[in-house]
This record gives C-alpha cells, structure tokens and sequence, in this order.
C-alpha cells in the first residue's frame, strides 16, 4: 500500500506541475482540436521550449502568464509567475497580439526589428 501511495501522490505532482497541458489537452480533445494544432506548427515554439528550461519556467507561463500549478481556472488564468524573466505581471490569452506581450515576453529575445 506504500507504494502505491507514493506512485499516486508522484503522479499527481507531475500532472500538477503544468495544469494548463493538462487542462487544454481535455479541452482541446473536446473540440477535435490538438495541442499541435495551437503551439507546435511553429518552430519558434520548439526555441521557446528550449529556453524555457533553461532559465526553469514553465512553457505556457513564460509567453501566458497565469499559474501552471493549480487546476482552479480563475487562479490559473490570473497574474503570472513571481520571478518572471521579462517582468510580466498579468495572464494573456493572446502574448503577441498584445503590447505588454510583445514588450515583457518578445522582446526580450527579438529586437525590435526583428
């Protein structure tokens, strides 16, 4: 019985660790779409990825905003991570098709004329 509860709590720290796969996935499963469909016909997402684990931020947080470990969607869709590396204090549904995005989040890697 050990075993198994520590086998159920790892998984669930694992899942909670990013909440918002988690959640969009089921989402997106609903509604015949693919998380691919969304993120990764860019290659710039596979970079964003890389960087991400670099500097140990979540993926979705770093470009969104918002709290990647809670299943509550009004938390998860609010603020964003305390140490964010561009500064973004806010969730955004839409990071580049927002100022605030394209100033705490794009430019932080493209220059502004890139």
């Amino acid at each position: 019985m050990r075993y198994f509860l520590i086998f159920f709590i790892s998984i669930n720290v694992a899942f909670a660790l990013n909440s918002c796969k988690t959640c969009h996935d089921s989402i997106n499963k609903e509604l015949k779409k693919s998380y691919s469909d969304i993120h990764y016909e860019s290659k710039m997402f596979g970079e964003i990825q890389d960087f991400a684990n670099k500097i140990d931020e979540p993926t979705c947080t770093m470009c969104h905003g918002g709290n990647s470990k809670t299943f509550d969607i009004k938390k998860a869709h609010k603020g964003a991570p305390k140490n964010h590396f561009g500064g973004l204090k806010i969730f955004l549904k839409n990071p580049e098709n927002d100022i605030i995005g394209n100033e705490k989040i794009c430019l932080q890697c493209h220059s502004a004329g890139n």
